[in-house]
């Protein structure tokens, strides 16, 4: 399925969100028995809340609780040698006219110190029937995760083998939930892309399964205002890489023009599954993810984490920005690092960022719906 969105009926027979396409003739087997518990309307900014060992455990089917907004940057102080101010924010979805009004937000976020000498950051964008579940599965398991990691391998293991082993337990622990009753979760076709930057001493690791997206900003020379330093590749059937293992699967490349009975390939292009009779049953927008149990299977969609390290300068003031596709499908990294250093502080740029996000979508003539918007920006300054 596409992720994001509850799914929604349009013309020739489709059911969509954003980054799935469904066949009416296949929601079925597909639909959701269960209907969403959400406090939430649509207008609502919310935040995703600091995580630390003691929180409580997400127990998977429970109605998600989430917290409030923050009101003001926070800080962390992280070695010793590192301190960062930091703001979130997320802001539900719309779905388009006619369609059920019920939609939840499916994006997670996070952010928490680890062991004192790590501080670790997270969006989680959820897709499918079960979407918002399978974010906040991950967040919830993803400090206890690194700490059982950690403690196997040592402290001083390379963040690189612990984050992706990390987020292999928690892809293996998500697929093996068998839902044994209408309404449990079911994570054949839903599950979450994950884009995780961890912060320890003066090294930035950033960790990317899927489309959300994460940038690093430094001062500029001459008469440059900042540098882009992009951290993380999108994950989708245009890269080239990424096309080149899911066609040694079955499945089959469509642009959503093509899904919609056209010719030309117009639009986004998603990998489709078929089934015996040659039927489109789904297609996705990515080509990794966390869950998607048959996108995995029959699909060629992969859970393998990359990652990216990168040094920070020291003495230098930087700007660490994650967000999810929604804000990315409406802003170049350029225009939402000039947000970033226009303001300053982390909250506010990231308030800004979601405004400006939420306000192209609206106008956005192409798009009946707006998309989940999540995003972290942090101010990070490494000292000697």
């Amino acid at each position: 399925m596409l992720d994001g969105d509850p799914l929604e009926e349009t013309n020739g027979g489709l059911m969509q969100t954003n980054s799935m396409i469904i066949p009416k003739s296949a929601m079925n087997t597909l639909k959701r028995e269960k209907k969403l518990e959400s406090t939430l309307n649509s207008e609502s900014l919310i935040s995703a809340g600091i995580m630390t060992a003691n929180t409580p455990s997400y127990i998977m089917g429970d109605p998600i609780d989430y917290p409030k907004v923050m009101t003001q940057s926070e800080d962390l102080i992280v070695g010793g040698n590192a301190v960062i101010s930091f703001g979130y924010g997320s802001l539900q979805g719309r779905p388009a006219p006619g369609a059920p009004q019920s939609k939840p937000n499916q994006d997670s976020l996070t952010v928490f110190n680890h062991i004192g000498s790590r501080a670790v950051f997270g969006i989680f964008d959820g897709h499918g029937p079960y979407g918002e579940y399978a974010a906040h599965f991950i967040r919830d398991n993803l400090h206890h995760q690194l700490e059982e990691v950690y403690k196997e391998l040592g402290d001083e293991a390379n963040p690189n083998d612990a984050i992706r082993i990390a987020m292999l337990n928690i892809h293996e622990a998500f697929i093996a939930i068998n839902p044994s009753k209408p309404g449990d979760v079911d994570p054949d076709v839903s599950g979450a892309v994950v884009v995780i930057a961890m912060v320890e001493n003066n090294n930035l690791y950033v960790a990317n399964v899927g489309d959300s997206r994460c940038i690093l900003g430094s001062q500029g020379t001459n008469d440059r205002a900042f540098k882009v330093h992009v951290m993380s590749d999108d994950h989708k059937p245009e890269n080239v890489t990424e096309q080149e293992r899911v066609l040694l699967s079955s499945a089959v490349l469509l642009s959503e023009s093509e899904l919609r009975g056209g010719k030309k390939k117009d639009g986004k292009t998603y990998v489709c599954r078929r089934n015996d009779k040659g039927q489109i049953v789904y297609g996705v927008m990515f080509t990794r993810s966390i869950g998607d149990k048959d996108a995995h299977v029959n699909l060629g969609v992969s859970a393998d984490t990359e990652v990216k390290q990168r040094c920070l300068q020291e003495d230098k003031v930087e700007y660490l920005v994650l967000a999810s596709d929604g804000v990315w499908d409406q802003m170049s990294n350029e225009e939402v690092l000039n947000v970033v250093f226009k303001h300053k502080d982390p909250l506010k740029s990231a308030n800004k960022i979601i405004e400006l996000a939420r306000n192209r979508w609206d106008t956005d003539k192409l798009h009946t719906r707006r998309d989940d918007i999540s995003v972290i920006v942090a101010r990070l300054l490494c000292n000697e």
